[in-house]
């Protein structure tokens, strides 16, 4: 018995790898996106001595 028609595969094509990897040289560069940059930059606003207490709070409830 032979396959279906539909379970034949053609051979695979590399269009789609050939045209990623175009665009992929186009956009490579050494400076990383400004959107990344600016999230890795971020200056620290937070008070850890406030993150320090509640970790201390939790830790003592749950002791009790």
């Amino acid at each position: 018995m032979t396959k279906h028609l539909a379970d034949h595969r053609s051979a695979p094509e590399n269009g789609r790898m050939m045209h990623f990897l175009s665009i992929e040289r186009t956009q490579q560069s050494d400076a990383p996106d400004p959107r990344l940059r600016s999230l890795t930059e971020r200056p620290k606003d937070r008070d850890d001595s406030l993150r320090l207490k509640r970790f201390i709070g939790i830790e003592r409830s749950a002791t009790d």
